[in-house]
């Protein structure tokens, strides 16, 4: 069931990336005619851009996997009884590819799904983009930047909600051991440190 939901998660980013390509002429056309203009008289500039570059990332990008390790709850913010029942291991599997952009840094879009705290199903649905740090051989890497994207879950009715978290990445070769915090508001949710490998190809 879960690699099935991986894969259907799979087909809407390529379905995605067909329709960006089948839009990319008309969106040319529309700079071009907009040329001369300011940007505040064009609404839909900030869109096409995000459009155009996650076309770009899925287009001309590298294959990348992902696989979810440890999902730690805060033991100040919940009660024992609460973590004894919630999943810390987060079983899972994600795809998604990358670039490595002018500046040296590293852009990807990715799709992952795994166990969540109560035994759920949870997708996310990513842009990422981190800084990298290289030492003289670019063996061993260090990297922060930030995630930006959507994921939902069961007992929020499969809502989708936005999401915008910090990355930290230690880095050896192809792979990496990537981690982010989830905040949270006072007690008995978020306060989650989330944790995962990726491998590049």
């Amino acid at each position: 069931m879960l690699f099935s939901r991986i894969f259907f998660i799979f087909l809407l980013l390529t379905t995605f990336n067909l329709n960006v390509a089948k839009a990319e002429d008309s969106i040319t056309v529309k700079d071009e005619e907009s040329a001369g203009q300011s940007s505040d008289s064009n609404p839909d500039s900030f869109y096409s851009r995000v459009r155009q570059k996650i076309s770009g990332i899925w287009q001309d990008g590298n294959w990348e996997i992902h696989i979810p390790i440890y999902a730690w709850h805060n033991r100040e913010s919940y009660p024992k009884y609460k973590l004894d029942k919630y999943n810390e291991n987060p079983r899972g599997i994600g795809i998604g590819k990358h670039i490595t952009n002018q500046s040296g840094n590293r852009e990807r879009v990715l799709a992952i799904g795994f166990s969540d705290s109560n035994y759920h199903f949870e997708p996310l649905v990513l842009y990422t983009w981190q800084k990298i740090w290289r030492d003289r051989r670019d063996f061993f890497r260090f990297s922060v930047g930030y995630m930006a994207g959507f994921t939902t879950r069961k007992e929020w009715h499969w809502v989708p909600i936005p999401m915008a978290l910090p990355i930290v990445s230690f880095e050896a070769g192809r792979v990496s051991f990537e981690n982010t915090y989830i905040p949270g508001l006072g007690k008995d949710n978020g306060n989650v440190w989330f944790s995962w490998a990726s491998v590049r190809f």
